[in-house]
């Protein structure tokens, strides 16, 4: 139903390996929307004559644990590594979450977007060959799906005369101008909970660039997060390409804070963002942040190094992105707790990836004994841990908020991933617009690690030129 549905579609697949209308971050059985509120995302018009029935499931969501077939695309190296099961669904039916399902729980990265609206035509048949391949799909996954009690799901349903007015409902629901459906889900939705105006007015902020990176999901929420705490002492461990590092430098300008932003890294990679060489990279972020952030800092140095040089009890916000395994999360924890002040936050990204060696989920749950903490899903997860013990008025205000029931909790995550959604699509947007005036552009900031000549070709077989040991095809050639 978009004239630029093609662009959106690639820009999703640039940063998401599985793409869908439809699905559910918590497949519990042989249909996606079963799992029910807050669990089923994604918004599809249904067309049987007139009316058109717009069906809004729930917000969209970068953590699907599986979609739905009426429409999806996924990257090649998908399809390579979880390829169809055609002995076990030869048909019309289950095909879809099996093949999105396993892809998930091989680690690959699933998204339901809100911004690719398509017409269905189609009513579906659950019929006794669907009930067939619904007891295949079971038989196979029975171990690994949570338990499940049977309840009815519930959605919002609009009916309109005409395709323009659905997409100008879609694209002020994308742009956040307009509240999305109630979703249902419980006495009071999310949707019916009013939040702060000047924390909506936090989240609306937009970077100065988007490089490429896994925590652009979270950029908005650290926006307010910076204004809530007006931290006199940020530390990032684990800057890579620069996104969050960047949008707290950026915060802290525009809402003149007086943060000292701190970024350590050796920009040489490790086990799970890969090992490479990121000279480049660290020489173009230490170029775009003297010349943009005076007070701002990057140290090329080893966590274990850096932290001789802070005094103790003075940092107030610190963001742990190195390493994730749980040892090396639980170490530069540990190793890093002396420097946070009475008011301190720390943040842990990929708390929702169990895959691969990753326990940074393992060690959030540890301290959620002795510390507030909060939790967002989408964007591979973002732990919030309240350290200190006198957060100022304002971040208190904020917890007290998502403390007060879990459907307050559910408003402000479900705020901070629409705003994440949207953003993507308004910073390509703005600079579209600005072209090379565009911050990033006319500085001439690397986003992504490119080869060295990018005028010659680099054949898939080819060692990557980012130095990390992987052939093209496997490493930055899925992003070309």
């Amino acid at each position: 139903m978009s004239d630029d549905f093609a662009a959106r579609l690639l820009r999703h697949l640039s940063v998401h390996d599985v793409v869908g209308v439809a699905g559910t971050s918590r497949l519990v059985g042989p249909s996606w929307i079963i799992a029910g509120q807050p669990y089923i995302h994604g918004c599809i018009v249904h067309r049987h004559g007139t009316p058109l029935n717009f069906e809004c499931y729930g917000p969209p969501t970068v953590r699907a644990q599986a979609v739905d077939g009426v429409f999806f695309a996924a990257r090649r190296e998908v399809c390579e590594a979880v390829p169809f099961d055609v002995a076990s669904f030869d048909g019309f039916h289950h095909y879809d979450l099996d093949f999105s399902y396993r892809a998930f729980s091989a680690g690959f990265d699933i998204a339901v977007p809100w911004d690719i609206l398509i017409i269905h035509d189609s009513g579906g048949r659950y019929d006794s060959r669907w009930q067939l391949y619904a007891d295949r799909f079971i038989a196979k996954h029975r171990g690994s799906l949570p338990p499940w009690q049977p309840h009815q799901p519930s959605w919002s349903t609009i009916q309109f005369g005409c395709v323009d007015e659905v997409v100008r409902l879609q694209r002020q629901m994308i742009a956040g101008r307009t509240p999305s459906p109630d979703i249902g889900g419980g006495d009071k939705p999310a949707s019916s909970v009013s939040l702060n105006t000047e924390w909506l007015s936090a989240l609306s902020e937009l970077p100065v660039c988007l490089p490429q990176s896994a925590w652009l999901g979270h950029i908005p929420f650290l926006f307010l997060l910076i204004r809530l705490m007006r931290p006199g002492l940020f530390v990032e461990l684990g800057v890579d390409f620069g996104a969050s590092y960047l949008a707290a430098c950026e915060a802290s300008r525009r809402d003149r804070t007086g943060t000292r932003c701190v970024g350590v890294d050796t920009w040489l990679g490790d086990e799970h963002a890969g090992h490479r060489n990121g000279t480049k990279v660290f020489q173009a972020l230490s170029r775009f942040v003297g010349g943009n952030y005076p007070g701002a800092a990057l140290m090329r140095s080893t966590f274990d190094a850096a932290v001789m040089e802070f005094e103790d009890d003075t940092i107030d916000l610190l963001h742990i992105d190195g390493l994730h395994t749980y040892e090396a999360v639980k170490h530069d924890f540990e190793t890093w707790r002396p420097k946070l002040s009475k008011r301190a936050v720390v943040l842990l990204h990929d708390t929702r990836v169990w895959t691969q060696g990753f326990g940074v989920w393992r060690f959030l749950a540890e301290l959620r004994e002795p510390y507030w903490t909060f939790e967002f899903a989408h964007s591979f997860g973002l732990g919030m841990v309240g350290v200190g013990s006198a957060p100022n008025d304002d971040l208190k205000e904020f917890m007290n908020f998502v403390s007060q029931s879990p459907t307050h909790a559910q408003a402000m995550r479900a705020a901070c991933e629409n705003a994440a959604m949207s953003m993507v699509n308004r910073v390509v947007e703005r600079d579209r617009n600005m072209g090379p005036a565009a911050p990033a552009v006319a500085a001439g900031l690397v986003l992504t690690w490119q080869p060295p000549h990018p005028t010659k070709p680099v054949s898939r077989n080819e060692p990557c030129p980012c130095g990390s040991g992987k052939r093209y095809k496997h490493c930055h050639g899925r992003l070309a």
